[in-house]
């Protein structure tokens, strides 16, 4: 302004040094606010307020003022400083989306993985050619993350894509369907090219063993679960030397399991599917045999005014005459099919015949008392004799293990046969377990003479 006449100034574009041109200062200027910033760092109205000063116009909008340096986190893990256009406000923090569409072209919608709200972040400019590669939520593989912010996309996961499956066949020849476990989707995994000799074995989905998971992953088979794969059974035939057919339940399907080689010296009795009793779990299953229940097996004496349970019959092994039997039969006697409960019979099996069988409780207006003593005019029939073969119809190696009270009267020819190797349950005499449980009011096992056959 000191070249210039008195009244003039130097007009200039912008605040820049260099030649301008002297111009006349405005004389009045109209009263419109539209701040402009000088260059001499002082806000004006407008203009023409700035050209009466004598001052060139720097920019649109009022000067700035020293703000504070603080900053503010936001949400999304950013930080903004204060502006100085506007009156030392906090810079907005990016705003919050759910797709790229929310936020204007420059910028993407960054999240942490996939799913779920974001915040506007501006796209990278330029990136370093840094090879560290990562999986869009796009499906596709990027050099890094910059890439991949640059195109607009969210990291999924490190390193490269691995295309979903759901069996081998949706892999190359080279790759198998690798996943936890033998169900749901996987990825595809190359099968490794060679394996340590290491034994540690696993059972595959196929159901067959490998010596490690790598030759497992090199057969395109998953792992099922750690050790060895277990032999289904039925009984203790179906398993190889050294294990037993393993239950849950005494006539359920169970897996060869091995037989333990000690067991520790601790009385906890258990009831062993074959009707002993063991000393504890380890000492049933090193014996082969599966646990029923805890405890000793459980003997239930008959009524007090009951006949006693004869005696067991001599062993094959211990004598050469054939066991007797408490009542012999007639090799002709068919066996006798289920019929209604006695009242009474001869105290004598070689007596009198049976006499007719009184009519049942459920006939009868007056229930029968359980467990309660019978008058004396009405005795309690003994209990059935030892049976012999013919009353197993099991053929040799099975034995009698337990009978079936009715109330105070034991059934004739209720008796439970098991067979000490397989465990099979066979109902002796024609009864079937439903027709036993049926005749049987609250049936509890009783432990009955036993008759081993050889």
């Amino acid at each position: 302004n000191q070249h210039c006449a008195e009244g003039s100034y130097c007009a200039q574009k912008g605040c820049a040094a260099g030649a301008g041109v002297c111009k006349p200062r405005p004389d009045g200027c109209f009263a419109v606010f539209k701040p402009v910033c000088g260059c001499d760092g002082k806000t004006y109205s407008n203009g023409c307020a700035a050209q009466a000063a004598g001052v060139n116009v720097d920019y649109d909008g009022v000067c700035p003022v020293a703000c504070t340096k603080d900053a503010k986190i936001c949400p999304d893990g950013s930080v903004v400083g204060r502006d100085s256009r506007n009156n030392c406000e906090f810079f907005p923090c990016p705003e919050t989306c759910k797709y790229n569409g929310d936020c204007d072209k420059s910028s993407y919608c960054g999240k942490k993985g996939c799913k779920g709200k974001g915040y506007c972040k501006p796209r990278p400019e330029a990136c370093l050619r840094l090879y560290k590669p990562v999986c869009g939520c796009d499906g596709k593989t990027y050099s890094n993350d910059c890439l991949a912010a640059t195109a607009g996309v969210n990291v999924a996961s490190e390193g490269v894509c691995q295309a979903t499956c759901d069996t081998n066949l949706d892999c190359d020849k080279s790759s198998y369907c690798d996943r936890k476990g033998c169900k749901g989707k996987g990825y595809c995994k190359p099968r490794p090219e060679a394996c340590l000799r290491l034994y540690k074995p696993v059972c595959g989905c196929d159901g067959k063993t490998y010596s490690n998971d790598c030759l497992a992953a090199t057969a395109g088979v998953n792992v099922a679960s750690e050790g060895a794969c277990k032999e289904k059974c039925q009984s203790n035939k179906d398993c190889s030397k050294g294990l037993y057919c393993a239950k849950e339940e005494c006539f359920s399907d169970g897996v060869c399991e091995p037989r333990p080689d000690a067991c520790i010296a601790v009385y906890q009795p258990v009831c062993g599917c074959d009707g002993k009793t063991y000393g504890n779990g380890c000492d049933a299953a090193a014996a082969g045999m599966n646990v029923d229940y805890n405890g000793e097996c459980l003997a239930v004496s008959p009524s007090p005014s009951a006949s006693p349970i004869p005696s067991p019959s001599p062993r094959a092994s211990d004598s050469p005459s054939p066991i007797p039997s408490a009542s012999p039969r007639p090799s002709d006697s068919p066996v006798p099919s289920p019929s209604p409960i006695p009242d009474a019979v001869s105290p004598s099996p070689s007596a009198s015949p049976i006499p007719s069988p009184s009519p049942r409780a459920s006939d009868s207006p007056s229930p029968i008392p359980s467990a309660s003593p019978r008058p004396s005019d009405s005795p309690v029939p003994s209990p059935s004799p030892i049976p012999d073969d013919q009353d197993c119809e099991t053929g040799p190696g099975y034995h009698v293990s337990i009978m079936c009270p009715y109330e105070s009267i034991l059934m004739e020819h209720c008796y439970r046969c098991f067979h000490p190797d397989s465990g099979e349950m066979v109902i002796c005499d024609g009864w079937s377990e439903e027709d036993l449980r049926a005749q049987c009011n609250n049936p509890v096992p009783i432990v009955s003479p036993i008759a081993e056959r050889n």
